[in-house]
């Protein structure tokens, strides 16, 4: 069902953003499907050991779990309805569960992120973050020349990830030191990536040719988001730094 819904959902993405959104999405969901196929299919085979279900079902989990983050490049880029994009992970938590049934295998239930497009103002860093991650993909969609296989994927890849970790990190509320690094190194590793846009984004600048508007407002978005995470982790040291 999932699988259905989806592909068909993300084949009626434009042409444009179907490389850098739609395609690794697409290749996700196939990977989760052929691994939830095979644990179906040798479900019963007689002298399988319990050591092979283990591991297939596991593989099943983790191609599954793997689907976040494209999910989430697709869910911000499409601004997809926020009940939508919960009916979708509710099921994928749902098929989690259900394989490790088959092994009798106890797990935490996974969570998977979702962004609420309605509320995101409510908090400034989130709000800035969406803004910059579709500003760049709408930029990435009309790369020219030798940017398409140079520049753009690793814009992408940094871009992508950022949004991803940050929405990792908002999703702990640190109740001891441990999550509280967890979460600290999370934020750190999102500066991180928002640095190593800079050397592509000259690229862009001078290839494309934009506007000092149009570089401004890019640069500004990757400005902001920094000074914002900044005051986020010394916000998070005053509450949560006395966590044992």
């Amino acid at each position: 069902m999932f699988y259905k819904e989806y592909s068909e959902r993300v084949n009626r993405t434009s042409k444009r953003r179907m490389k850098w959104v739609g395609k690794p999405l697409l290749n996700a969901m196939n990977d989760a499907l052929h691994s939830v196929l095979l644990v179906n299919q040798y479900r019963f085979a007689k002298g399988d050991s319990i050591n092979k279900k283990v591991e297939r079902v596991n593989k099943a989990i983790d191609a599954i779990k793997n689907l976040q983050k494209p999910l989430l490049v697709y869910f911000s880029i499409e601004k997809l309805l926020f009940k939508k994009q919960v009916r979708c992970v509710e099921f994928l938590a749902k098929e989690i569960r259900l394989l490790n049934d088959i092994i009798n295998q106890t797990q935490t239930t996974h969570k998977f992120l979702v962004i609420d497009h309605e509320s995101v103002h409510k908090m400034k860093f989130i709000k800035n973050m969406c803004e910059l991650h579709r500003l760049t993909h709408s930029k990435l969609i009309r790369a020219t020349g030798n940017l398409e296989n140079t520049d753009t994927p690793v814009l992408a890849s940094l871009i992508d990830s950022a949004l991803y970790n940050l929405l990792f990190a908002n999703s702990i509320y640190p109740q001891n030191k441990e999550e509280y690094l967890q979460r600290e190194d999370k934020l750190n590793y999102v500066l991180e990536l928002l640095d190593e846009m800079y050397v592509p984004l000259l690229s862009y600048f001078e290839i494309m040719e934009y506007s000092e508007k149009e570089q401004r407002r890019w640069v500004g978005l990757i400005e902001e988001e920094i000074k914002l995470i900044h005051g986020l982790k010394k916000s998070d040291k005053k509450h949560f730094a006395h966590l044992d």
